[in-house]
């Protein structure tokens, strides 16, 4: 199963296209995300997205985010296997969004 990856500026245009036809999903912790988060993000951490995946629309594209690209891999495949058709991981994570210097919170 290959997974799709997009740099932050492209999932940006993504979620900018896409509207409410998309989802922004932070599968880092709760205290990472209380840190800092990207504007309109949902939070599921990646060790319960398996228990709450229900609480996703599966018609509509997802895109993951997490600290560095490492767990929303893991949360791609995660919502793959249980269905989800469109699931795109953000390499390089919040860091590199904050890097190309897109907004947080």
């Amino acid at each position: 199963m290959v997974i799709s990856s997009v740099s932050p500026v492209e999932a940006k245009e993504i979620m900018d296209a896409s509207g409410t036809d998309a989802i922004l999903l932070d599968v880092r912790t709760e205290g990472e995300y209380q840190r800092v988060h990207i504007p309109g993000s949902i939070l599921i951490p990646v060790d319960e997205l398996q228990k709450r995946y229900s609480e996703l629309d599966r018609k509509k594209r997802i895109v993951v985010y997490c600290a560095s690209g490492n767990r929303s891999q893991t949360a791609c495949r995660i919502l793959e296997q249980e269905g989800f058709s469109e699931c795109i991981n953000m390499a390089g994570g919040i860091g590199a969004w904050i890097t190309h210097g897109l907004v947080v919170e």
